[in-house]
């Protein structure tokens, strides 16, 4: 083999989207039964589309979530991204393009940044001794790793010192490496529920801040778990929320044969509407085509592709707003 052959590697998509999917027409055959096999591999093609090689996975979403995530969290533990944080200084600079770290550009950390945001306000104006929160799909709890360091760098504080920490997930393999990988915190400020995500029974205001990262779109109940994350909060609710630009929400299936709801916009404003007490914010909104996996959903074409997309959301109950925050609405 030559020195000088190009081995590098182009990503490709061997099935692209067709404009309209069968989910995506006006009238849909109510006689057809849809069968869903999920398979996972990595696949090798050559520029003619053929498979050259593939390498088979274990199909178990459970242990892929808890994988990432573990591997997302020893990222966050690194020296040199704690080192790369406190060079940059906690501000929105530090989630905008990192090429030394890509992860800090991702949602998550965007997301935490607002829940620090929150935190720092309600600490700085003596609201909170003790900051309550609710991770809502906790997965291992690499949330309040982050939190950790933003709060050390920035402020000169621990997690473990100022916030009492609840985490809820429907995965016991995920809520057992939380608990593993945080045997240092102390139990009475450390809190995992293993349920499914929409038996929220919380009293109102129970939390000072709820959160979480598009776990709402996948549980049974939807409106009524956003609602109650809502209604939980004591101060801000933070989320990330994938909606789409219909007059109507609706149901689909992603790629691990999940069912996921999209909440529309109107969804929102009835919700805005019934809490009074809280205003809804939002930093960012990402199209689905601009995301990594545009088409993760089941039968939806990319003509309905193009309506949704995720909001980077707040749901209020202060007058204090983040950095680059505007009304929803």
């Amino acid at each position: 083999m030559e020195d000088n052959q190009d081995l590098s590697f182009k990503l490709i998509n061997p099935f692209p989207t067709s404009a309209q999917g069968n989910f995506g027409k006006d009238k849909i055959d109510s006689s057809v039964l849809l069968s869903l096999d999920v398979e996972y591999k990595y696949q090798f093609y050559d520029y003619c589309g053929k498979v050259v090689q593939e390498y088979k996975i274990p199909g178990s979403p459970e242990i892929h979530n808890c994988g990432g995530y573990i591997d997302k969290l020893f990222k966050y533990r690194s020296p040199s991204l704690k080192q790369y944080i406190q060079s940059i200084g906690v501000s929105p600079k530090l989630f905008n393009n990192s090429e030394q770290f890509p992860i800090l550009s991702s949602r998550s950390p965007k997301l935490d940044y607002l829940i620090f945001q929150y935190i720092a306000y309600l600490r700085d104006n003596k609201i909170c001794d003790r900051v309550k929160i609710l991770d809502h799909g906790c997965t291992v709890a690499e949330h309040l790793d982050l939190l950790d360091i933003l709060l050390e760098v920035d402020r000169g504080e621990r997690a473990k010192d100022v916030l009492s920490y609840y985490g809820i997930d429907i995965s016991a393999l995920a809520l057992f490496a939380a608990q593993e990988v945080h045997r240092d915190l102390d139990p009475l400020h450390f809190n995992l529920i293993h349920k499914e995500g929409s038996n929220l029974e919380f009293e109102s205001s129970f939390f000072d801040i709820t959160f979480s990262v598009g776990v709402v779109n996948y549980v049974k109940k939807p409106l009524n778990t956003l609602k109650s994350l809502f209604r939980s909060a004591k101060y801000a609710s933070v989320l990330a929320l994938w909606v789409t630009s219909g007059s109507e929400g609706f149901w689909s299936i992603n790629h691990t044969g999940s069912n996921f709801y999209f909440f529309s916009l109107d969804d929102l404003k009835a919700l805005e509407h019934e809490l009074p007490e809280g205003r809804l914010l939002y930093s960012e909104f990402i199209p689905e085509e601009k995301t990594s996996q545009p088409s993760s959903y089941i039968g939806l074409g990319s003509d309905q592709t193009s309506t949704l997309g995720c909001y980077h959301l707040i749901f209020s109950k202060i007058d204090f707003c983040p950095l680059g925050c505007k009304p929803l609405i």
